[in-house]
């Protein structure tokens, strides 16, 4: 590990914080990508063990709202870097350079200047190509540059789950449940991968069918018709901590 706080000792802090095998653990447990996109599994689990997840998705709508299942991890990340002495330009140019690029082009707010240059041609092309600074004609900001570079990190540094011994260890739910294993849900909130329910984000069972009825649906179709059609209900699922 690096002696200085620079930006390979942040590297470092992120990729060995728990939180970051849970945000990885949770990209690859689902059965649809966030915010877009499908996983096509032929065989149980080799996704889980042997693919990373594509973190591009995450950028199509709404690129500057950080997922509810990525805030803790984004504000470690984002504490530690406030910490740090790091360039920012080597920052950008890690993350944007590349195959990242998207993610910069919709992610970085141009400076009023370029506003109009922007709409015609990306300048972040320009950027890149001509090697200019980044500085100079994006006003950014530093959390969603550590919320860009957390996503970097989870898309190009995988994380080998050995098998169901660690999945096992990591799977501790934290509301109550009965002798089923089923947890009453009846005060969560709803979304489209999973609920939150006493500030805790959890993947719905793999089991559940979480199809959406219409593509302005926010959460599942199940949970909608239970929602407007059984008056007094009890909800119970069976949840994965994440």
């Amino acid at each position: 590990m690096s002696k200085n706080k620079d930006l390979s000792y942040l590297i470092d802090k992120i990729v060995t914080s728990e939180l970051f095998w849970d945000a990885n653990y949770y990209f690859r447990s689902m059965k649809k990508q966030p915010h877009g996109g499908v996983a096509h599994i032929f065989y149980p689990n080799i996704y889980l063990r042997h693919y990373s997840v594509d973190t591009i998705q995450l950028f199509t709508r709404e690129p500057g709202n950080i997922p509810y299942f990525l805030l803790d991890l984004v504000e470690e990340a984002y504490q530690k870097y406030l910490k740090c002495d790091i360039d920012v330009e080597e920052l950008c140019r890690l993350c944007f350079d590349d195959d990242f690029w998207y993610v910069g082009f919709r992610l970085l707010k141009p400076k009023k200047e370029y506003e109009e240059i922007n709409k015609s041609v990306p300048i972040i092309w320009t950027v890149i190509s001509s090697n200019l600074s980044y500085q100079d004609y994006f006003d950014l900001d530093y959390r969603l540059l550590v919320y860009a570079l957390v996503c970097f990190l989870i898309k190009n540094k995988m994380i080998e789950i050995e098998g169901i011994s660690e999945i096992c260890r990591n799977e501790v739910l934290r509301i109550p449940h009965n002798k089923y294993g089923l947890s009453l849900v009846n005060e969560a909130k709803f979304m489209r991968q999973g609920f939150i329910i006493n500030g805790k984000y959890y993947l719905y069972n793999i089991f559940f069918d979480n199809t959406i009825g219409a593509p302005t649906d926010d959460v599942p179709y199940t949970i909608k018709i239970i929602n407007e059609e059984i008056q007094n209900r009890k909800l119970f699922l069976d949840a994965m901590k994440k």
